[in-house]
Protein backbone atom coordinates (compact mmCIF):
# COMPACT_ATOMS: atom_id res chain seq x y z
CA UNK A 1 0.00 0.00 0.00
CA UNK A 2 0.88 3.19 -0.95
CA UNK A 3 0.74 6.10 1.80
CA UNK A 4 0.40 9.83 1.21
CA UNK A 5 2.02 12.20 3.17
CA UNK A 6 1.12 15.14 4.99
CA UNK A 7 2.28 17.66 2.19
CA UNK A 8 0.53 15.40 -0.63
CA UNK A 9 -2.72 16.06 1.38
CA UNK A 10 -2.55 19.64 1.80
CA UNK A 11 -1.88 19.82 -2.28
CA UNK A 12 -5.07 17.95 -2.47
CA UNK A 13 -7.16 20.30 0.31
CA UNK A 14 -5.73 23.60 -1.38
CA UNK A 15 -6.81 22.34 -5.32
CA UNK A 16 -10.08 21.39 -3.62
CA UNK A 17 -10.24 24.95 -2.28
CA UNK A 18 -9.27 26.74 -5.13
CA UNK A 19 -11.81 24.49 -7.52
CA UNK A 20 -15.05 25.70 -4.80
CA UNK A 21 -13.25 29.39 -5.36
CA UNK A 22 -13.73 29.09 -9.65
CA UNK A 23 -16.87 27.60 -9.22
CA UNK A 24 -18.42 29.93 -7.19
CA UNK A 25 -16.23 32.75 -9.25
CA UNK A 26 -18.32 31.16 -12.26
CA UNK A 27 -21.49 31.25 -10.64
CA UNK A 28 -21.00 34.78 -9.45
CA UNK A 29 -19.93 36.32 -13.17
CA UNK A 30 -23.01 34.37 -14.65
CA UNK A 31 -25.57 35.97 -12.32
CA UNK A 32 -23.72 39.56 -13.13
CA UNK A 33 -24.26 38.83 -17.06
CA UNK A 34 -27.97 37.46 -16.69
CA UNK A 35 -28.58 40.36 -14.50
CA UNK A 36 -27.21 43.15 -16.81
CA UNK A 37 -28.92 41.35 -19.58
CA UNK A 38 -32.43 41.47 -17.56
CA UNK A 39 -32.19 45.40 -16.83
CA UNK A 40 -30.59 46.26 -20.51
CA UNK A 41 -34.08 44.59 -21.16
CA UNK A 42 -36.20 46.57 -18.76
CA UNK A 43 -34.41 50.13 -19.45
CA UNK A 44 -34.98 50.07 -23.17
CA UNK A 45 -38.64 48.64 -22.69
CA UNK A 46 -39.38 51.68 -20.08
CA UNK A 47 -37.56 54.05 -22.47
CA UNK A 48 -39.52 52.74 -25.63
CA UNK A 49 -42.83 53.32 -23.81
CA UNK A 50 -41.85 56.37 -21.90
CA UNK A 51 -42.68 59.07 -24.56
CA UNK A 52 -46.47 57.65 -25.11
CA UNK A 53 -46.98 57.84 -21.71
CA UNK A 54 -45.82 60.75 -20.79
CA UNK A 55 -48.06 62.29 -23.62
CA UNK A 56 -51.08 60.66 -23.23
CA UNK A 57 -51.01 61.57 -19.35
CA UNK A 58 -49.98 64.95 -20.55
CA UNK A 59 -53.07 65.34 -22.76
CA UNK A 60 -55.12 63.84 -20.49
CA UNK A 61 -54.34 66.36 -17.55
CA UNK A 62 -55.02 69.12 -19.98
CA UNK A 63 -58.48 68.01 -20.16
CA UNK A 64 -58.75 67.32 -16.95
CA UNK A 65 -57.86 70.79 -15.73
CA UNK A 66 -59.91 72.18 -18.46
CA UNK A 67 -63.26 69.96 -18.28
CA UNK A 68 -66.26 72.57 -18.82
CA UNK A 69 -69.38 71.57 -20.79
CA UNK A 70 -68.50 71.79 -24.76
CA UNK A 71 -64.84 72.86 -24.22
CA UNK A 72 -63.21 70.06 -25.90
CA UNK A 73 -63.44 69.84 -29.40
CA UNK A 74 -61.66 68.36 -32.53
CA UNK A 75 -61.21 70.97 -35.40
CA UNK A 76 -59.04 70.61 -38.34
CA UNK A 77 -56.40 73.36 -39.04
CA UNK A 78 -54.13 73.38 -41.60
CA UNK A 79 -55.02 69.93 -42.34
CA UNK A 80 -53.79 68.72 -39.32
CA UNK A 81 -56.59 67.47 -37.12
CA UNK A 82 -56.32 69.36 -33.28
CA UNK A 83 -57.79 68.94 -30.05
CA UNK A 84 -59.12 72.25 -29.01
CA UNK A 85 -59.79 72.90 -25.68
CA UNK A 86 -61.73 76.30 -25.06
CA UNK A 87 -61.21 78.40 -21.61
CA UNK A 88 -63.75 81.08 -20.74
CA UNK A 89 -62.16 84.90 -19.26
CA UNK A 90 -62.68 87.19 -18.06
CA UNK A 91 -62.89 89.42 -21.49
CA UNK A 92 -62.79 86.95 -24.01
CA UNK A 93 -62.70 83.13 -24.62
CA UNK A 94 -59.49 80.95 -25.26
CA UNK A 95 -58.18 78.04 -26.74
CA UNK A 96 -55.41 75.74 -25.92
CA UNK A 97 -55.27 73.42 -29.30
CA UNK A 98 -52.64 70.41 -28.88
CA UNK A 99 -51.36 68.73 -31.69
CA UNK A 100 -48.48 66.85 -33.85
CA UNK A 101 -46.61 69.73 -36.28
CA UNK A 102 -43.42 68.30 -37.89
CA UNK A 103 -42.63 65.25 -35.17
CA UNK A 104 -43.49 67.29 -32.22
CA UNK A 105 -46.05 67.30 -29.85
CA UNK A 106 -47.23 71.02 -29.24
CA UNK A 107 -49.33 73.17 -27.51
CA UNK A 108 -51.06 76.76 -28.67
CA UNK A 109 -52.58 78.83 -26.34
CA UNK A 110 -54.05 81.26 -27.94
CA UNK A 111 -57.23 84.35 -27.43
CA UNK A 112 -60.12 82.81 -29.41
CA UNK A 113 -60.32 85.49 -31.93
CA UNK A 114 -56.45 85.36 -32.33
CA UNK A 115 -55.23 82.03 -33.87
CA UNK A 116 -51.66 81.91 -34.57
CA UNK A 117 -50.29 79.16 -37.27
CA UNK A 118 -49.74 75.66 -35.81
CA UNK A 119 -46.25 76.42 -36.23
CA UNK A 120 -46.25 78.88 -33.31
CA UNK A 121 -47.08 76.59 -30.79
CA UNK A 122 -44.87 74.95 -27.84
CA UNK A 123 -43.12 71.63 -28.46
CA UNK A 124 -43.64 69.31 -25.59
CA UNK A 125 -41.67 66.01 -26.87
CA UNK A 126 -41.12 64.01 -29.74
CA UNK A 127 -43.88 62.26 -30.98
CA UNK A 128 -44.80 60.45 -34.39
CA UNK A 129 -48.12 60.32 -34.61
CA UNK A 130 -51.36 61.86 -32.73
CA UNK A 131 -54.32 60.61 -34.20
CA UNK A 132 -57.96 61.86 -32.39
CA UNK A 133 -61.02 60.40 -32.78
CA UNK A 134 -64.38 61.43 -31.61
CA UNK A 135 -66.34 58.58 -30.61
CA UNK A 136 -69.73 59.86 -29.71
CA UNK A 137 -70.33 63.27 -28.14
CA UNK A 138 -68.42 63.71 -25.32
CA UNK A 139 -66.14 60.61 -25.84
CA UNK A 140 -62.47 61.09 -27.79
CA UNK A 141 -60.17 58.20 -28.58
CA UNK A 142 -56.47 59.43 -28.54
CA UNK A 143 -53.69 57.07 -29.88
CA UNK A 144 -50.36 58.15 -29.94
CA UNK A 145 -47.59 56.54 -32.15
CA UNK A 146 -43.49 56.87 -31.28
CA UNK A 147 -40.83 56.61 -33.31
CA UNK A 148 -40.95 52.86 -32.72
CA UNK A 149 -43.57 52.14 -33.89
CA UNK A 150 -45.16 51.76 -30.39
CA UNK A 151 -49.21 52.58 -30.09
CA UNK A 152 -51.20 53.76 -27.03
CA UNK A 153 -54.43 54.36 -26.92
CA UNK A 154 -57.02 56.14 -24.31
CA UNK A 155 -60.33 56.83 -24.28
CA UNK A 156 -61.07 59.88 -22.85
CA UNK A 157 -64.47 61.12 -21.59
CA UNK A 158 -65.55 64.66 -20.89
CA UNK A 159 -66.86 64.18 -17.33
CA UNK A 160 -68.55 67.92 -17.68
CA UNK A 161 -70.81 66.45 -20.22
CA UNK A 162 -73.73 64.67 -19.20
Amino acid sequence: MRRYSREQKHVFDALFVLLLFFIFLLCALSVVVIGSSVYNRVTTNMNEHFTNKTAISYIVEKVRQNDVNGGLELVEIEDIYVLQIRQSGEDQDYLTLIYVYNGQLMELFVGADNLLPLAAGEPIMDVNLLQLEQRKEGLFSITITDEHGNTDRVLLSERSVR
